[in-house]
């Protein structure tokens, strides 16, 4: 066998495990995902789909549901259409992990358990907040 054809059986053998991999990536990251979030003591979630952008270093869960769990009902905590986050390579090549992260949609409902403070709240009423980051476009301002 000539050397040309072995770099060409070599490259060919490369670029067959990278794209088993590729493919094998979001299904291994979803599966991992949902193990971690089942193992919350007290919450359960799931995550729908998973979504990888290498070229960019990132990746997207879809449809995001955490639920806090009690002995007699589930009650949500946290929801979200999709969380994105992406690795910034500039901290990468400085040695450091740094990433950024989007929310589209997010909805956190927290239980006010403190006594109120004149906002006219009943004690352990639930309030339903929409988490910042809209999911549109990139944040505005300052960067810290």
């Amino acid at each position: 066998m000539r050397r040309k054809d072995k770099i060409l059986i070599a490259v060919g053998v490369v670029l067959t495990i990278a794209i088993i991999a590729r493919a094998a990536l979001p299904v291994w990251m979803e599966n991992f995902m949902n193990e971690q979030l089942a193992a919350l003591e007290g919450y359960d979630g799931r995550v729908e789909d998973v979504d990888f952008a290498l070229w960019r270093g990132g990746f997207a869960a879809d449809d995001l549901r955490i639920v806090r769990t009690n002995a007699d009902q589930e009650t949500p905590f946290f929801a979200s259409e999709r969380i994105e986050v992406t690795l910034e390579w500039k901290s990468l090549m400085n040695g450091k992990i740094a990433a950024e992260g989007r929310a589209l949609r997010p909805v956190l409902r927290a239980r006010v358990d403190d006594e109120p403070r004149g906002h006219g709240r009943a004690r352990g009423a639930d309030d339903v907040v929409g988490v910042g980051g809209g999911g549109r476009g990139r944040r505005r301002g300052r960067r810290r």
